[in-house]
C-alpha cells in the first residue's frame, strides 16, 4: 500500500469483504495511519506476527466480528498512540492475552479495549481486567459489555 493514496483522514477500512488472510507487513510504511477497520470478515481467523508493526500513529483499531481464535505474541507492541481497540465478537479467550499484551497502548493517557462476545468465563474476565490494570497502571480499560453510545446505532 502506498501512503500517498490514503484519504485525508488516514483511514483504511477493510470491512465485510471476507478477507481470510493478511500478509505479514501489509501495513508497513503507513506510519501516518490513524484508523484501521478490519471488521466483519468472518473468514479471518488469525493474524500474522508483526501485522501492525510500524503503525506508530494508529489511534483506532477495529477487529470486531471476525473469527479470530488467537492473537500473535506482541500483536500490539509499539502501538503507543492506540487508544481504542475493538475485538468484540471473535473467538478469543484468556490464553490469547498473556501478561503485557496491552502494555504499549495508551501510553499518552488512556485506552479502551472492547471484548464483548468472546469466549471468556466470568472468572476469566476478572483475571484479565486485574492483569491489565496492574500491567498498565490502570490506563487501559477493558470492557466485556456491549457499549452503544447515545445516538449511535448498534454495529452491523
Amino acid at each position: 500500500m502506498n501512503q500517498d493514496t490514503l484519504t485525508p483522514a488516514n483511514v483504511i477500512s477493510i470491512r465485510g469483504v471476507n478477507v481470510s488472510t493478511l500478509p505479514a507487513g501489509i501495513f508497513s510504511g503507513l506510519t501516518l495511519l490513524d484508523a484501521l477497520y478490519l471488521s466483519l470478515n468472518n473468514k479471518l481467523s488469525s493474524l500474522p506476527a508483526g501485522v501492525f508493526s510500524g503503525l506508530t500513529s494508529l489511534l483506532e483499531l477495529s477487529l470486531f466480528r471476525n473469527n479470530l481464535n488467537s492473537l500473535p505474541a506482541g500483536v500490539f507492541s509499539g502501538l503507543s498512540s492506540l487508544i481504542w481497540v475493538n475485538l468484540e465478537d471473535n473467538r478469543l479467550s484468556l490464553e490469547d492475552f498473556p501478561v503485557g499484551t496491552f502494555s504499549d497502548i495508551g501510553a499518552g493517557g488512556s485506552a479502551f479495549v472492547k471484548l464483548y462476545g468472546n469466549l471468556f468465563t466470568p472468572e476469566e474476565q476478572v483475571i484479565l481486567k486485574e492483569r491489565v490494570k496492574r500491567n498498565t497502571q490502570g490506563r487501559v480499560v477493558i470492557s466485556f459489555y456491549q457499549v452503544v453510545w447515545p445516538g449511535q446505532e448498534e454495529q452491523p
